[in-house]
């Protein structure tokens, strides 16, 4: 439905209708919003690309299949991204996760504190807790003295345990003050 389309539904409708005026609220934010969902993949039965549904998802009309995978393709300063993970490194299984990534990585360019980095899984590892933990492990064990080595090891394994796949960009002191109870609780 084109613009003065709508402009005449408008004027044949009631404007206080609160789900016209919803409508008209996620059609103009839909306008503005950079970036895609698409489909990863193609229908297994047939090998043909999935038909997009707008706001309910890809199918294979012929062979009602859908898609497992999806991701979401936008430009960002010149540059192509594509999202194939959530910030934790879930995969986008379902076009809802896929639209609500969309939408927040929209909220998050209006902000300015989108960061490519943050969705793209291969940099999203080199910023674990427990990578780095391991890397830092690396460099300073050598220069330890033989008797701090073992509890040294220990400590870091520990820390490695508790933060896991934790982004190092992401914590906050309550994640720190959560490790000390955590230190305290059940290992002292």
């Amino acid at each position: 439905m084109g613009v003065s389309e709508m402009v005449e539904v408008v004027h044949e409708m009631d404007l206080t209708d609160p789900e016209l005026i919803l409508y008209f609220l996620q059609y103009e934010s839909e306008k503005k919003m950079q970036g895609t969902i698409r489909a990863k993949g193609i229908c297994p039965v047939c090998q043909n690309k999935f038909t997009e549904v707008k706001r309910f998802g890809y199918i294979c009309s012929e062979h009602k299949t859908v898609p497992k995978r999806f991701f979401v393709d936008l430009f960002y300063k010149g540059q192509r991204i594509r999202v194939f993970s959530d910030k934790q490194g879930q995969p986008i299984d379902t076009y809802q996760r896929a639209s609500d990534l969309l939408s927040h990585i929209n909220y998050e360019i209006r902000n300015y504190s989108f960061d490519p980095t943050k969705y793209v899984k291969q940099q999203l590892e080199k910023f674990y807790v427990a990578n780095l933990l391991e890397k830092f492990l690396e460099a300073k064990i050598e220069i330890l003295a033989p008797s701090y080595k073992k509890d040294y090891m220990r400590y870091v394994r520990i820390a490695q345990g508790f933060f896991g796949a934790m982004d190092v960009r992401e914590l906050k002191k309550i994640d720190l003050i959560n490790y000390k109870e955590h230190l305290e609780r059940d290992l002292i």
